[in-house]
């Protein structure tokens, strides 16, 4: 039973930090487009709770805010 937990916990964790890297990428401008790319990845039904939740939705608009000034501010 332990495995499975780890399983869920190592594709939750996955699918979070991917989430992060496409707001990082420059290619999104809020939450709402990375979780629409996100939901046919797997394991996105385990995390699909944290991306309900008002502070990781934050996260990811500042991460998208960060990486869209970057790159509009980049020569």
């Amino acid at each position: 039973m332990a495995s499975a937990h780890n399983k869920v916990h190592k594709q939750r964790r996955t699918v979070l930090n991917r989430a992060r890297t496409l707001a990082q990428s420059g290619s999104y401008t809020d939450f709402s487009g990375i979780v629409a790319a996100m939901r046919d990845v797997e394991g996105f039904d385990t995390a699909q709770r944290w991306f309900a939740e008002a502070a990781f939705r934050a996260q990811l608009n500042r991460l998208c805010e960060l990486a869209n000034t970057k790159r509009v501010a980049s020569p």
